[in-house]
């Protein structure tokens, strides 16, 4: 799936870091050492039968699904989902990304624009027509970048006003562009060849910059802090197999394989089942299959979370994972990673609902610190043996200096 600007990564810092597994329930009874194996399901929305969902986003409290109707979901009690409004669309739906305050959904068409400052009253704005079908949209600053089906291209649009969309350029490319995504200042795209990069320095006119991977028979990709996810697949008997690759491109002359997983087959939906999001890749089939790109050095899965019937389109928020098939939504509470690792040291890290634990085991003298992303430090004591951080959403690096002059560094997250 793609996902507009807004929701690409963040962090810019070369630190040690630890890998983290995930813990998947969140209530205030939460003990520090459940490791619960399946999803919570918090919430979930039934359509119509006839309705069959395509793509949704999200916007604060409310889920914008798109089929026959833009449908808008009001999760702000995620156990109670309520439907505020339903309105005919006048094409058909391919997907729906959310910018700023603004709805686009791509169709055979073009584009239909919605203003959704008041969520329950949706208005169209406008539509741009690409006069044959797109197969994709990415977002870059104020420019939207649609690729197209019979043209081996790229609209460039300016949407510096979103309601009003604004022909910029088209800019050829070497094959027909299935998936776009953006990170950085890069747009990565798949074609029969591979995947294309694009230099965004001048996003009014990207530039083509070659090939990143000469891999064929490529479908979708995700890519965040110089990993890049890939769904490849093959085809005989009669049936299709899609397999999932991660890859580390940090060094474009020695870009690595570092994981491989097949896909069980034919069965399994072709689009919308890789993700990027705050710095992970999430690969979905019967589970998610989370892999951490902060680290380098990472060779194998980093964790997988568990759902009682299987996910294959979902979307991720801050707070939620959302799967969603046919006519169904489910609301699944988003998992915190934990970090399940106890040094030689003496320090251990424990995630609960409202805050993180921090306990060193030992009681020689220490200083401890956690750092913001921006190196800023956020916490700091002395000689303390037990420390609670409740901190604030995002990611931190916490720092022990010991007595002996011995350093220990790590990643924590919260996701509230």
């Amino acid at each position: 799936m793609l996902t507009p600007m807004m929701k690409k990564p963040w962090l810019y810092i070369i630190l040690p870091i630890l890998l983290t597994t995930l813990l998947g329930v969140q209530n205030n009874n939460t003990d520090l050492n459940d490791e619960p194996t399946e999803a919570q399901l918090i919430g979930e929305w039934f359509f119509e039968e006839s309705y069959d969902i395509k793509d949704i986003a999200t916007s604060c409290e409310y889920i914008f699904a798109v089929g026959s109707y833009l449908k808008v979901i009001d999760i702000s009690k995620p156990a109670l989902p309520v439907e505020v409004a339903s309105i005919s669309l006048p094409r058909i739906p391919l997907s729906i990304d959310i910018v700023s305050d603004y709805a686009y959904i791509l169709d055979k068409n073009g584009i239909t624009i919605y203003d959704i400052s008041s969520p329950t009253n949706p208005k169209q704005t406008e539509t741009y027509d690409t006069h044959t079908k797109p197969l994709s949209i990415a977002y870059y600053k104020n420019y939207a970048y649609i690729s197209l089906c019979k043209i081996t291209g790229i609209d460039v649009i300016d949407i510096t006003n979103p309601g009003l969309p604004k022909y910029v350029t088209f800019i050829t490319s070497s094959g027909h562009l299935r998936s776009l995504e953006v990170s950085d200042d890069r747009l990565y795209a798949i074609d029969g060849s591979g995947v294309q990069t694009f230099d965004l320095s001048n996003p009014e006119q990207p530039t083509p910059t070659g090939y990143i991977l000469d891999k064929s028979c490529l479908f979708d990709l995700a890519i965040t802090n110089n990993m890049i996810g890939v769904l490849k697949y093959f085809s005989g008997g009669g049936e299709i197999d899609y397999d999932f690759y991660l890859y580390d491109i940090s060094t474009p002359a020695n870009i690595r394989e570092i994981y491989r997983s097949g896909a069980y087959g034919y069965h399994i939906p072709p689009s919308f089942i890789i993700e990027s999001f705050n710095n992970y890749i999430y690969f979905s089939k019967y589970q998610l299959e989370i892999f951490d790109t902060n680290d380098s050095l990472i060779n194998s899965l980093h964790a997988s979370y568990n759902f009682n019937s299987g996910i294959y389109n979902f979307h991720l928020t801050n707070d939620f994972i959302i799967k969603y098939e046919k006519n169904e939504l489910y609301i699944y509470n988003q998992p915190y990673p934990k970090n399940d690792k106890i040094f030689d040291t003496g320090i251990s890290v424990k995630y609960s609902t409202n805050y993180i634990l921090f306990e060193l085991t030992s009681c020689e003298e220490n200083t401890f610190r956690i750092f913001d992303i921006n190196g800023r430090i956020v916490y700091s004591s002395q000689g303390e043996m037990e420390i609670k951080f409740s901190g604030f959403k995002g990611i931190y690096i916490y720092e022990v200096v010991w007595g002996n002059g011995e350093r220990e560094t790590g990643k924590i997250m919260r996701w509230r």
